[in-house]
């Protein structure tokens, strides 16, 4: 793997942050799989997204989810993909809607380029070594947003296979998390890096609070935050 991100880089990330541990999940709303529906269907009635509404998919994949999005939402959608093969079957997939920005990088704490395992059309793995191998490009998400302009973020999702234990300190610490209304997140992890999840969750809990966790943990921005 490339030796571009390392996990010393989320000590440095994390160096001087105060933060309690973060609540038992059972006194969280715990919401599983019924009727057929995943869990980040049933929490679509919840988002309350328009043809207003901006949206970032941070690791956006093969665009099926992203569809569904347009379908329902018809949102403005900016959407994040590295894995070169996955980035090209999205286009396809996604080249009809005007109202998409398509990327082929992702978002994370610095700019720089990285291995990503696995990389076939089904998409690539930050933390894995996997053949085949694929040269993938990542831009710092605070660069980003002032070259953009962006000042408020309705829904954000991220499934960032590895990268979110980057990115979301980063967030917290350049004010971006702040800009985010809600936030669906899909935690990847390696014994290695596991322990850090509590932490930058304690630390999210500050401003967002959990509204449903299954295999995505649905977030929304604090009205006292």
């Amino acid at each position: 793997m490339s030796k571009a991100w390392q996990y010393q880089d989320i000590d440095t990330l994390i160096r001087g942050w105060r933060v309690s541990p973060p609540p038992p999940m059972e006194t969280m709303e715990w919401i599983g799989i019924k009727d057929g529906f995943t869990p980040e269907q049933l929490a679509w009635d919840n988002w309350g997204l328009n043809e207003n509404s901006i949206v970032f998919e941070i690791g956006g994949h093969n665009g099926r989810f992203t569809e569904a999005m347009l379908e329902r939402y018809s949102p403005t959608i900016y959407f994040f993909e590295p894995a070169p093969r996955t980035f090209e079957f999205a286009k396809k997939r996604l080249g009809k809607y005007p109202n998409v920005k398509m990327f082929d990088f992702g978002l994370g704490n610095r700019n720089g380029t990285f291995d990503l395992g696995d990389a076939s059309k089904h998409g690539g793995s930050f933390l894995s070594d996997n053949e085949p191998i694929a040269q993938a490009k990542m831009v710092d998400i605070a660069e980003f947003f002032a070259e953009h302009s962006i000042s408020h973020v309705d829904f954000m999702q991220i499934n960032a296979e590895g990268a979110e234990f980057f990115l979301l300190p980063h967030m917290i610490n350049a004010g971006i998390l702040d800009r985010v209304e809600r936030l669906m997140l899909h935690w990847h992890s390696t014994p290695l890096i596991a322990l850090y999840q509590s932490v930058i969750t304690a630390k999210m809990l500050e401003t967002h609070r959990i509204t449903r966790a299954w295999t995505f943990q649905c977030w929304e921005r604090r009205k006292d935050g």
